[in-house]
Protein backbone atom coordinates (compact mmCIF):
# COMPACT_ATOMS: atom_id res chain seq x y z
CA UNK A 1 0.00 0.00 0.00
CA UNK A 2 1.52 3.60 -0.77
CA UNK A 3 -0.55 5.38 1.96
CA UNK A 4 1.03 6.17 5.15
CA UNK A 5 -1.28 5.71 9.08
CA UNK A 6 -3.75 8.75 8.67
CA UNK A 7 -6.90 9.33 10.53
CA UNK A 8 -9.90 8.78 8.02
CA UNK A 9 -12.75 10.51 9.76
CA UNK A 10 -14.20 10.98 13.60
CA UNK A 11 -13.60 7.23 14.81
CA UNK A 12 -12.16 5.36 11.75
CA UNK A 13 -7.94 5.19 11.57
CA UNK A 14 -5.76 4.01 8.70
CA UNK A 15 -2.58 1.75 9.38
CA UNK A 16 -0.28 0.34 6.91
CA UNK A 17 -0.86 -3.09 7.93
CA UNK A 18 -2.22 -5.79 6.65
CA UNK A 19 -3.99 -9.28 8.25
CA UNK A 20 -2.38 -12.70 6.85
CA UNK A 21 -1.56 -15.98 8.48
CA UNK A 22 2.28 -15.48 9.57
CA UNK A 23 4.66 -12.03 10.05
CA UNK A 24 6.04 -11.36 6.84
CA UNK A 25 6.68 -9.02 4.27
CA UNK A 26 5.19 -9.42 0.89
CA UNK A 27 8.82 -9.68 -1.48
CA UNK A 28 6.98 -8.60 -4.30
CA UNK A 29 5.22 -5.59 -2.87
CA UNK A 30 6.78 -5.26 0.61
CA UNK A 31 3.46 -5.15 2.35
CA UNK A 32 3.51 -5.55 5.93
CA UNK A 33 1.68 -8.33 6.99
CA UNK A 34 0.54 -10.04 10.10
CA UNK A 35 -1.74 -12.38 11.90
CA UNK A 36 -4.34 -10.52 14.07
CA UNK A 37 -2.42 -12.05 17.09
CA UNK A 38 0.33 -10.15 16.36
CA UNK A 39 -1.71 -6.94 15.35
CA UNK A 40 -3.58 -7.14 18.60
CA UNK A 41 -0.24 -6.46 20.08
CA UNK A 42 0.69 -3.49 17.93
CA UNK A 43 -2.17 -1.82 18.68
CA UNK A 44 -2.08 -2.98 22.58
CA UNK A 45 -6.11 -4.14 21.65
CA UNK A 46 -5.17 -8.00 23.16
CA UNK A 47 -7.65 -7.21 25.91
CA UNK A 48 -9.88 -5.61 24.42
CA UNK A 49 -13.40 -6.84 22.70
CA UNK A 50 -13.66 -5.93 19.16
CA UNK A 51 -17.91 -5.71 18.51
CA UNK A 52 -17.47 -6.03 14.54
CA UNK A 53 -13.73 -7.19 12.76
CA UNK A 54 -14.19 -7.31 8.93
CA UNK A 55 -11.93 -9.18 6.78
CA UNK A 56 -11.69 -8.47 3.02
CA UNK A 57 -8.51 -9.73 1.80
CA UNK A 58 -8.56 -11.35 -1.53
CA UNK A 59 -8.16 -15.33 -0.47
CA UNK A 60 -5.62 -14.21 2.14
CA UNK A 61 -8.55 -14.83 4.44
CA UNK A 62 -8.56 -18.62 4.65
CA UNK A 63 -4.76 -18.56 6.19
CA UNK A 64 -5.65 -15.91 8.56
CA UNK A 65 -8.56 -16.97 9.90
CA UNK A 66 -6.95 -20.45 10.03
CA UNK A 67 -4.08 -18.94 12.51
CA UNK A 68 -6.37 -16.66 14.38
CA UNK A 69 -8.36 -19.55 15.17
CA UNK A 70 -5.40 -21.55 16.01
CA UNK A 71 -3.79 -19.22 18.48
CA UNK A 72 -7.32 -17.82 19.85
CA UNK A 73 -7.22 -14.71 18.72
CA UNK A 74 -11.19 -14.39 17.70
CA UNK A 75 -11.48 -15.43 21.71
CA UNK A 76 -12.70 -11.68 21.86
CA UNK A 77 -14.60 -11.21 18.78
CA UNK A 78 -18.66 -10.51 18.96
CA UNK A 79 -18.87 -10.37 14.95
CA UNK A 80 -17.01 -11.17 11.93
CA UNK A 81 -17.91 -9.52 8.69
CA UNK A 82 -16.09 -11.70 6.06
CA UNK A 83 -15.79 -11.04 2.24
CA UNK A 84 -14.60 -15.09 1.43
CA UNK A 85 -12.96 -15.52 -2.16
CA UNK A 86 -12.06 -19.34 -3.97
CA UNK A 87 -9.74 -19.87 -6.05
CA UNK A 88 -11.24 -18.52 -8.94
CA UNK A 89 -10.35 -14.93 -8.35
CA UNK A 90 -6.83 -15.79 -9.20
CA UNK A 91 -8.58 -17.26 -12.81
CA UNK A 92 -7.55 -21.03 -10.98
CA UNK A 93 -10.04 -23.55 -10.07
CA UNK A 94 -10.66 -24.51 -6.34
CA UNK A 95 -10.09 -27.81 -6.04
CA UNK A 96 -11.61 -30.34 -4.28
CA UNK A 97 -8.67 -29.69 -1.19
CA UNK A 98 -9.61 -26.02 -1.23
CA UNK A 99 -13.30 -26.65 -0.59
CA UNK A 100 -12.19 -29.42 2.26
CA UNK A 101 -9.93 -26.39 3.59
CA UNK A 102 -13.13 -23.56 3.81
CA UNK A 103 -15.34 -26.28 4.95
CA UNK A 104 -12.48 -26.88 7.74
CA UNK A 105 -12.69 -23.47 8.73
CA UNK A 106 -15.87 -22.53 8.94
CA UNK A 107 -16.53 -26.05 11.16
CA UNK A 108 -13.78 -24.53 13.29
CA UNK A 109 -15.41 -21.18 13.65
CA UNK A 110 -18.67 -22.81 14.01
CA UNK A 111 -16.91 -24.31 17.20
CA UNK A 112 -15.80 -21.36 18.53
CA UNK A 113 -19.40 -19.93 18.44
CA UNK A 114 -19.54 -17.84 15.54
CA UNK A 115 -22.94 -18.57 13.56
CA UNK A 116 -23.87 -17.50 10.22
CA UNK A 117 -26.06 -14.80 10.42
CA UNK A 118 -26.77 -13.62 6.56
CA UNK A 119 -24.55 -14.12 3.54
CA UNK A 120 -24.93 -12.73 -0.01
CA UNK A 121 -23.52 -13.37 -3.39
CA UNK A 122 -21.23 -10.11 -3.96
CA UNK A 123 -22.58 -9.41 -7.40
CA UNK A 124 -19.41 -7.13 -8.50
CA UNK A 125 -17.30 -10.13 -8.14
CA UNK A 126 -15.17 -12.14 -10.93
CA UNK A 127 -17.52 -15.20 -12.48
CA UNK A 128 -16.02 -18.22 -13.73
CA UNK A 129 -17.40 -21.28 -15.16
CA UNK A 130 -17.55 -24.27 -12.61
CA UNK A 131 -15.70 -27.35 -13.58
CA UNK A 132 -17.47 -29.70 -11.87
CA UNK A 133 -20.88 -28.31 -12.35
CA UNK A 134 -20.93 -26.03 -15.97
CA UNK A 135 -22.47 -23.55 -14.27
CA UNK A 136 -21.44 -19.91 -13.75
CA UNK A 137 -20.24 -19.24 -10.16
CA UNK A 138 -19.00 -16.06 -8.29
CA UNK A 139 -15.79 -16.23 -6.62
CA UNK A 140 -16.76 -13.73 -3.34
CA UNK A 141 -19.50 -14.45 -1.04
CA UNK A 142 -19.94 -11.90 1.70
CA UNK A 143 -20.95 -13.99 5.10
CA UNK A 144 -21.84 -12.34 8.55
CA UNK A 145 -20.88 -14.19 12.23
CA UNK A 146 -22.11 -13.87 15.29
CA UNK A 147 -20.45 -14.96 18.13
CA UNK A 148 -23.08 -16.84 20.14
CA UNK A 149 -21.19 -16.64 23.42
CA UNK A 150 -21.91 -12.87 23.11
CA UNK A 151 -25.54 -13.42 23.46
CA UNK A 152 -26.87 -12.94 26.56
Amino acid sequence: MKQLNHKRGTNILFFNEGLAGGDKVTPDTLWRLNTLRTLRKLFNETEKTIDYLKIDIEYWEWEALDQAIQDGSLSKVKQIGLEVHRHEIYSKTSSVDNYKLYFKIFSKLRDLGFYRWNSHLNPQSYTAISTYSGQKIMCCHEIIFINVNYLP
